[in-house]
C-alpha cells in the first residue's frame, strides 16, 4: 500500500507540471492572438479612410510600414532596382502566431486539425498593395480563418476567406452599393468558403463598407467565424441587398 501511494505521489507531480507547461502555453498563445487580432483590427480601420483613388508611393509606403508592412525587394540590390519610388510592391502580413511555424503537410494538417479542440483557431490578415508609375495599380486584402467544420462527406478544416479588391480599372457600376461582393463563380482547390469584394479606386467609392470586418470571431473559444455574416457584416448586407433587388 505504502508503495503504490508513492508511486500515485511520484506520478502526481509530472502530471502537474505537465498541465501548468501546458495551460501557460495556451494562455501565451490566446494573449498573443488577441494582441495580433487588435493590430489586425488597427490596420483595418487605417484602409476604411486610405484615400485608394489618389495614393501614390509615400501613400502605400506610410500605410504599409505603420502597420508592419514593407516593400518587395531583391537583396542584394540589382539595377534595375525591383522597388523604386515609381514601381514597388508591398505586402503586410498581421497573423495568429502559429502560422509563423515552417512544418511539412502532416505535421500542419495534424497540429491546425487539433487546435480548434483548445479554442484556437488560426487566422491571418494580409494585403498587397502594387505601386505602378508613381499610383497604386491595385490591392488585394485577405482576411481568413481555419476552423474545423463539415462538407459532404469531408470532415476537418475548412478555411473561411474574405477579399478586398480594389482595382484602378475595375468599372465603376458596382450597383447601389457601389461595388461588387459575394462568392467566386467557380471555387477550385480545398473547401472553402470565400467571397470577394470589387472595390474601384474611385473617390466616392465605399471602402469603410468593404473592409468592415469583426474579428472577434478570430479569438473566440467557444466557436470560429460562423460566415460573412460575423466576418463581414456591411459586405454580407450589400450581398443580401443586391439578391433581392
Amino acid at each position: 500500500m505504502g508503495n503504490l501511494r508513492r508511486f500515485r505521489g511520484g506520478l502526481r507531480r509530472p502530471i502537474s507540471a505537465f498541465l501548468v507547461v501546458l495551460s501557460c502555453t495556451w494562455l501565451a498563445l490566446y494573449v498573443d492572438s488577441v494582441y495580433q487580432r487588435r493590430k489586425a483590427e488597427r490596420f483595418l480601420t487605417d484602409l476604411k479612410s486610405f484615400p485608394f483613388a489618389s495614393a501614390g508611393f509615400v501613400e502605400v509606403r506610410d500605410l504599409a510600414t505603420r502597420n508592419g508592412g514593407f516593400g518587395l525587394q531583391e537583396l542584394p540590390q540589382r539595377i534595375p532596382f525591383s522597388c523604386t519610388i515609381r514601381d514597388c510592391t508591398f505586402e503586410v502580413w498581421i497573423r495568429h502566431p502559429l502560422l509563423q511555424l515552417s512544418l511539412r503537410a502532416p505535421a500542419w494538417e495534424m497540429l491546425y486539425s487539433t487546435l480548434p479542440y483548445f479554442g484556437i483557431r488560426p487566422w491571418v490578415v494580409y494585403s498587397r498593395l502594387e505601386v505602378k508609375d508613381g499610383k497604386l495599380l491595385w490591392s488585394i486584402t485577405q482576411i481568413g480563418q481555419l476552423r474545423r467544420g463539415r462538407l459532404n462527406s469531408y470532415k476537418g478544416l475548412l478555411p473561411i476567406n474574405y477579399e478586398v479588391r480594389t482595382d484602378r480599372e475595375q468599372s465603376i457600376d458596382g450597383g447601389a452599393a457601389g461595388y461588387t461582393v459575394g462568392p467566386p463563380s467557380a471555387i477550385t482547390g480545398p473547401f472553402e468558403e470565400l467571397w470577394i469584394a470589387h472595390v474601384p479606386q474611385v473617390p466616392d467609392a465605399p471602402v469603410s463598407r468593404a473592409f468592415d470586418a469583426d474579428l472577434h470571431c478570430f479569438t473566440s473559444i467557444l466557436h470560429g467565424c460562423t460566415g460573412f455574416r460575423e466576418l463581414a457584416p456591411s459586405a454580407w448586407a450589400d450581398n443580401q441587398a443586391n439578391q433581392n433587388r
